[in-house]
């Protein structure tokens, strides 16, 4: 693990530490419109696959209800190559329901096409869900109760790099935080 990932990961817990774990239980399933939700993670993960892979770095945002019950994204942040800082969006009265993130262009030296246990463990402290977009254009879920990360549509579903390239071996469907730190050994 790099050192940009390592100070992503303690900046991803501080930030999630500052939200209001009463709120962020992840029992929002029920309560936020979960489909909905997912519905605009997926959306707005494909709007920024472009730029990220364009330019080759990650994007990151939350997903949240404002006051008024609406889910939105209300901002996102440029990251670089392996890492997406991110700061609390949200104004008073706002729920955090999920963040979402890129893993930027194609590259044959990373293990890109699914979450990392960085992404899997930043959500989990979070005490939230996330999603996220690979370079072959696949989008998963990472569930922040079960640290489970379940492919929901595989190569091509969202925006792919051009670039990309499958790599020997498959990726499976779903992987548990322990089993992707086994592959990042």
């Amino acid at each position: 693990m790099t050192l940009t990932r390592l100070m992503a990961l303690a900046a991803s817990v501080f930030i999630f530490a500052a939200c209001d774990p009463a709120v962020n239980d992840l029992s929002f399933d029920r309560e936020l419109r979960f489909e909905e939700t997912r519905a605009l993670a997926k959306s707005t993960l494909n709007k920024l696959q472009g730029p990220s892979i364009r330019e080759n770095r990650e994007y990151c945002a939350f997903v949240g209800q404002s006051p008024s019950g609406k889910i939105a994204v209300p901002e996102t942040f440029k990251g670089t190559a392996d890492s997406c800082g991110i700061s609390y969006p949200f104004e008073s009265g706002w729920i955090l329901t999920a963040s979402l993130h890129t893993h930027a262009g194609y590259d044959p030296a990373y293990n890109s096409e699914f979450p990392s246990s960085t992404d899997i463990a930043a959500d989990r402290s979070g005490g939230t869900h996330g999603y996220l977009s690979t370079p072959g254009g696949r989008f998963w879920f990472v569930n922040g109760n079960t640290v489970v990360a379940t492919q929901l549509c595989g190569v091509g579903c969202l925006q792919k790099d051009p670039r990309f390239r499958e790599t020997a071996g498959s990726v499976k469907t779903s992987y548990t935080y322990g089993e992707i730190r086994a592959l990042e050994q």
